[in-house]
């Protein structure tokens, strides 16, 4: 345990404690964090900047599109809501990792995963009114990067949940 001394005044002193086992892992999360929204921010602006016509690699279609709804393309011309929620959950987030709430490696992970998807659209959505998206796969809207980094993180929060259960959800489906 690390504690360093804050004065107020010069009657009273404020203890700030910092659990050394904690920095390593939060610094370690806030750098995927940082490097998937990167790769985020990259593979859209490569879009932006180069892709003059869609093309198809079998199923998957590379496009380029924007969307000023959420997931999926519901509730088009919501990105001020969408940020407004996002400024909100992300500092959430944060506190929830730090603080460790969630004690399950695919939760903390999750957390991870969750925090870049929101930082990616949201830099979409500041800076450009509208998020950019150029994966098409079937039957499904367009998504990007920033999209599968949010889906990857609710699986990876329920995943424990399902895999805790999964021997009680055999036996239901058996009878």
């Amino acid at each position: 345990m690390v504690t360093a001394i804050k004065r107020k005044n010069k009657n009273s002193t404020k203890q700030l404690r910092v659990d050394k086992g904690a920095v390593v892992p939060l610094l370690l999360a806030l750098g995927l964090v940082a490097a998937l929204v990167a790769a985020d921010q990259l593979t859209k602006e490569l879009i932006r900047k180069n892709l003059t016509h869609p093309f198809q690699l079998g199923l998957l279609q590379i496009t380029h599109t924007t969307n000023t709804g959420s997931v999926f393309g519901l509730f088009p011309g919501s990105s001020s809501f969408i940020v407004a929620v996002s400024i909100v959950v992300i500092p959430v987030l944060v506190v929830i990792y730090m603080k460790r709430l969630m004690s399950h490696g695919f939760q903390r992970a999750a957390v991870v995963f969750i925090a870049a998807g929101l930082f990616g659209n949201t830099i979409d959505r500041l800076f450009r009114g509208a998020v950019t998206d150029f994966i098409y796969i079937g039957p499904w809207p367009a998504f990007n990067l920033a999209d599968s980094f949010l889906f990857i993180g609710a699986v990876l929060l329920v995943a424990p949940y399902i895999l805790r259960h999964l021997p009680q959800l055999r036996q239901r489906l058996r009878k």
